[in-house]
């Protein structure tokens, strides 16, 4: 684990072109230990490539980043996405879709797309445990692609904590769920995120998945940084109309959160 007041993860003017074109622009963020983010962006943002870069499954053309303590061109790269958790729609099309749901769970033990090694005993229990806390025991032994859209991102969550990761990073990861699924999973992660100490970092592009859990808020625009800070100060109208382009309204939500709808 990091310590109290140990950056978990820095990027200082980070950039990432692709065919010439420029995806991110001199990103700069920093996340201590503990700290709960929300990425917040509208499609097209760049958030899909910053996450792959985060997490590791990319490079950035420029700028540095160090992830819990480890600078990417200094680093075993797998040996630290051990302790990263990844939580990504992405996934689901590159892991095996016949196997088992706890081979698919065990698979994160490895960051790997399927599990290709042995594992024990100790491995298999904390990976049914797991399942069990979060009511999916009765899928332990399904195809992966037998189940729901929904159930299917449950199991990549599960998959993201078998590690005990520093980090757990969710990209969109209420897209696939219902009302209530959603409610459920942001109960979940607050006691994930107090019982093991890690941070957590959350794409998203509606508002109302921004819990109180989420204590910072970070606005990312055409690939550059929009603005960033405390959770209360980046969810305004006003801040939010110069961010989208176009007026709107943040309406009250559900445990303190806001509603952002068009003017």
């Amino acid at each position: 684990m990091t310590h109290d007041n140990a950056s978990v993860l820095s990027l200082n003017k980070v950039s990432y072109y692709r065919q010439g074109r420029p995806i991110l622009k001199d990103i700069n963020f920093k996340i201590q230990s503990g700290e709960h983010w929300a990425l917040l962006g509208l499609n097209g943002s760049g958030k899909s490539t910053l996450i792959h870069i985060l997490s590791g499954y990319d490079w950035p053309s420029s700028g540095q980043v160090t992830v819990l303590g480890e600078r990417f061109g200094q680093t075993n790269i797998s040996r630290l996405k051990r302790r990263i958790g990844l939580v990504s729609s992405w996934l689901e099309y590159r892991l095996p879709e016949n196997d088992s749901v706890l081979k698919i769970v065990l698979s994160g033990l490895f960051a790997s797309f399927g599990l290709y090694q042995a594992v024990g005993p100790k491995e298999k229990l904390a990976a049914q445990e797991l399942l069990a806390r979060f009511d999916c025991q009765d899928l332990e032994d399904r195809p992966f692609a037998t189940l729901s859209q929904g159930e299917k991102q449950k199991i990549l969550i599960l998959r993201g904590l078998i590690t005990k990761p520093e980090l757990l990073i969710l990209d969109e990861p209420f897209n696939a769920l219902d009302l209530f699924a959603r409610e459920r999973l942001l109960v979940f992660l607050g006691e994930v995120s107090q019982e093991e100490g890690l941070s957590l970092v959350m794409i998203s592009h509606r508002s109302e998945d921004i819990s109180q859990l989420f204590q910072h808020v970070l606005l990312l625009k055409e690939g550059q940084v929009f603005a960033q800070g405390p959770r209360q100060d980046m969810l305004q109208e006003r801040l939010l109309t110069d961010f989208y382009g176009k007026p709107v309204d943040c309406l009250p939500y559900k445990d303190q959160r806001v509603l952002v709808v068009p003017r």
